[in-house]
């Protein structure tokens, strides 16, 4: 599937990843059919913050492709929109998958951020709470459970 992306970026962004980009600057270019709104290059929280403002919240799923991990931007990014914070240096194929599932409303990270931020929640919380047991023999039922996958 080839997704319509509306990319928001200050420089030339050299993207291809088998997706239609759309080079948009201003909140009103962005497109009933565009999959997602990317926001292309350093610190662009500031201006996804701007087009999440100015459009009111009809726009498709947001994220942040950035050159760096930057903490400050991750913040403001995700608390003004944003459902996927991404990195430059993360491999082509992993780009067009994490836009994809951008594009269904699906939180995406870059492994480096998503490490850093279960980092702090879990200091923030002191330590980190123990993963349940094993599934063990259900007195009721004479047997085992079966484990319950963690993903749907």
């Amino acid at each position: 599937m080839t997704l319509s992306v509306a990319l928001v970026s200050h420089r030339h962004p050299g993207l291809c990843y088998n997706m239609r980009f759309r080079i948009a600057q201003e909140p009103c270019e962005i497109r009933a059919s565009d999959d997602v709104a990317l926001f292309h290059g350093p610190r662009m929280g500031r201006e996804l913050r701007r087009f999440s403002i100015a459009a009111n919240g009809s726009l498709p799923p947001l994220a942040v492709l950035a050159p760096h991990f930057d903490r400050a931007d991750v913040r403001l990014a995700l608390s003004s929109g944003a459902v996927g914070y991404l990195l430059e240096s993360g491999h082509p194929q992993v780009l067009a998958a994490a836009l994809h599932c951008i594009s269904h409303g699906r939180t995406t990270l870059a492994p480096q951020i998503a490490a850093t931020h279960v980092r702090v929640a879990s200091d923030a919380g002191g330590t980190p709470r123990r993963a349940p047991a094993a599934p063990t023999a259900d007195a009721t039922a004479g047997g085992t459970r079966p484990a319950t996958p963690c993903c749907r």
